[in-house]
């Protein structure tokens, strides 16, 4: 991780974008972001991918710096971990997390636990909260697709 921390702020200078500077309390935050995933029933691969996309990739403007990193997290995760992880399906959400009764739903800081899904399943559930908001309101007239949704 911190290899990559290195290579994506030699990569992504301040220079092309202001808001590219990263610090090591970037690193703190990913690691810090794990303790929201139920790990019993996500893969650590998976969370850790999905913290540095929100750490680092929603920063980077245009779709050549994002591709960019797509490669470069993929060839990192391939070398260390000998995995393979999908970048662009996963979605993880607290309303995903399946708990048992007995299961307080909650991290041990308190924090409500984070569940993996896929894009369908939370096109469906906006889908039904959009319906819901119509039918009490007025109509959205709003096309869902990925980047609104």
């Amino acid at each position: 991780l911190l290899d990559f921390f290195k290579q994506f702020g030699t990569d992504n200078t301040v220079d092309e974008h202001r808001h590219y500077l990263v610090t090591p309390r970037d690193v703190t935050s990913v690691v810090v972001g794990l303790l929201r995933y139920d790990l019993d029933s996500v893969n650590v691969l998976e969370a850790l991918t999905h913290e540095a996309q929100r750490i680092f990739r929603d920063r980077l403007v245009g779709q050549d710096s994002c591709t960019r990193f797509d490669n470069q997290w993929t060839n990192m995760i391939r070398s260390e971990w000998k995995e393979k992880v999908d970048l662009t399906n996963g979605v993880f959400a607290t309303w995903l997390h399946i708990s048992s009764e007995e299961d307080s739903d909650a991290s041990p800081s308190g924090v409500k636990l984070l569940g993996k899904g896929t894009l369908e399943d939370l096109k469906a559930f906006v889908e039904d909260g959009k319906v819901k908001y119509e039918r009490e309101f007025k109509e959205l007239n709003m096309l869902l697709f990925p980047e609104i949704v």
